[in-house]
């Protein structure tokens, strides 16, 4: 007879598959890339910018170049390659709207001027999902009414969440569904200006970005 169908086989079949690509695609595209690509090599310090915010006890007009200097300090140590900034979109974009008073870029051209000092490389990671700035969640009708009342917006766009893996590093607990239309649009404006800001610098060598994820770039769900 045919055989019983297992979605649990089946899962693993799939990720089997991808990661044999994904490792194939890797090795190619290792191999055939074009020696003016820019690409990480060797060992990265990786800051977390409010972590770095919320050990300082200065006065706030000293914050940046307290900052800075800490880059300097990690980045003198030969052997660190580079620095890897870890960044919620909500302090990068703070405002709707694709103006220059939306964004606050100073964060990272901190690590920049940093890293440009002591000729190493910046990798960066970007965290939306429950990182997202309120102007956009306020955008976003909730879905929690689903679980609540049976119903809910056809065009709702978030959902609240409890007691999920890196909570203590998410700015909130309200989670953008990340296939909502206006999520991925306002997601997809702001990396365009950081990659009007930041694409051609020599000194931008990496990026990981994600779509439903908590304190980084991992996608992690909830599970409770």
């Amino acid at each position: 007879g045919p055989a019983a169908w297992s979605p649990v086989g089946f899962g693993n079949q799939i990720l089997k598959a991808s990661w044999v690509l994904a490792s194939l695609c890797a090795s190619l595209s290792w191999a055939q890339s074009p020696a003016h690509i820019r690409a990480p090599l060797g060992v990265y310090v990786k800051v977390d910018v409010q972590d770095a915010i919320d050990g300082y006890n200065g006065p706030a007009s000293q914050l940046h170049s307290y900052l800075q200097s800490l880059y300097a300090t990690l980045l003198a140590d030969p052997a660190i390659s580079g620095l890897t900034m870890g960044v919620d979109w909500a302090k990068l974009q703070p405002s709707a709207g694709t103006s220059s008073s939306s964004f606050d870029w100073s964060d990272l051209d901190d690590a920049f001027a940093a890293a440009a000092a002591a000729h190493k490389p910046v990798q960066l990671i970007l965290t939306p999902g429950f990182n997202s700035p309120q102007w956009l969640l306020n955008q976003l009708p909730s879905c929690d009414p689903l679980f609540t009342k049976g119903s809910a917006p056809s065009n709702c766009g978030l959902v609240t969440f409890a007691g999920y893996p890196e909570e203590q590093r998410a700015l909130q607990n309200m989670l953008p569904l990340p296939w909502n239309a206006v999520y991925q649009a306002a997601w997809d404006a702001f990396l365009m200006q950081v990659n009007a800001r930041y694409g051609s610098n020599p000194l931008f060598v990496a990026i990981a970005i994600a779509g439903p994820v908590a304190g980084s770039d991992e996608m992690i769900f909830p599970t409770s």
